[in-house]
């Protein structure tokens, strides 16, 4: 977001920017990761985030205090995680920017998704930083937390999809 406000460009089509970009290295180095999700997520996350954040502001309000702020990251970072996960591991199409991490694991096959996701997350916020960006604590959090949080969480998913008969075909190649 804080690149969006740099720039001036509105977030949501700021990211369709930025995926387009990254949709590049995703055709030529993770084609197998593309499909309906991919352009959704591409497509239309931004306009989502965007929706959700005006009702969270008019609702709840903006956290003014530090505890608030922590609270709201820690929970924001563990339930974008777990939606993470299920989306990644249910053969619908990764996002590109998540695709980074996945292409990263399997190029470098002894690096874990944990370290792989950490690594993109923290390059991006050190570019966001680098072009005047504000990397602040929600940031810094994701950066470091989303990694470890999918790479948790990505065991249920795959158990809950199992269940439910999707993503089987990403199953038995992880």
């Amino acid at each position: 977001m804080a690149l969006s406000d740099c720039t001036g460009i509105q977030y949501a089509f700021f990211l369709i920017l930025v995926n387009l970009v990254i949709f590049i290295a995703e055709i030529t180095m993770g084609r197998e990761l593309i499909g309906l999700g991919t352009a959704v997520n591409a497509l239309l996350l931004g306009y989502i985030v965007t929706f959700f954040f005006g009702i969270w502001k008019v609702t709840l309000g903006m956290p003014s205090m530090l505890w608030q702020k922590l609270l709201t990251v820690f929970i924001g970072v563990v339930v974008c995680s777990f939606g993470l996960s299920l989306y990644q591991t249910s053969d619908v199409g990764v996002a590109p920017y998540d695709s980074l991490a996945l292409i990263m694991c399997r190029k470098q096959k002894k690096i874990s998704y944990f370290w792989c996701r950490m690594a993109c997350d923290a390059f991006c916020a050190v570019v966001c930083f680098a072009a005047g960006g504000i990397v602040g604590l929600g940031t810094l959090v994701s950066a470091l937390g989303l990694g470890p949080f999918v790479q948790f969480f990505n065991k249920t998913s795959k158990n809950f999809l199992t269940s439910t008969g999707g993503g089987m075909k990403r199953q038995k190649q992880a």
